[in-house]
């Protein structure tokens, strides 16, 4: 049997789904641990994967999560803009 490697993109998605789904850029940079990544710039490598993985999206921006939360994110999100406003 093979294992699979952690990967750094899973360890940002396992990081969305402890934070409720959605997490802001700054939040990522914060939460995710980034000790055993092989970079230098592991904040950039955060933004890549938020930016090109299919299996996050964009909210607004700076403000990213997971597509398969996404109808009760997106509700969300509508609600604080309204409240806001």
């Amino acid at each position: 049997m093979v294992q699979q490697k952690y990967t750094q993109a899973q360890q940002v998605i396992d990081t969305l789904r402890k934070t409720g789904g959605y997490a802001t850029l700054g939040d990522l940079y914060h939460l995710v641990d980034t000790n055993s990544w092989a970079t230098k710039t592991p904040n950039e490598s955060i933004r890549r994967i938020v930016q090109q993985s299919n299996e996050i999206f964009k909210i607004q921006p700076g403000l990213w999560a997971l597509e398969q939360c996404r109808e009760e994110d997106l509700q969300e999100s509508n609600k604080m803009k309204n409240s806001a406003s």
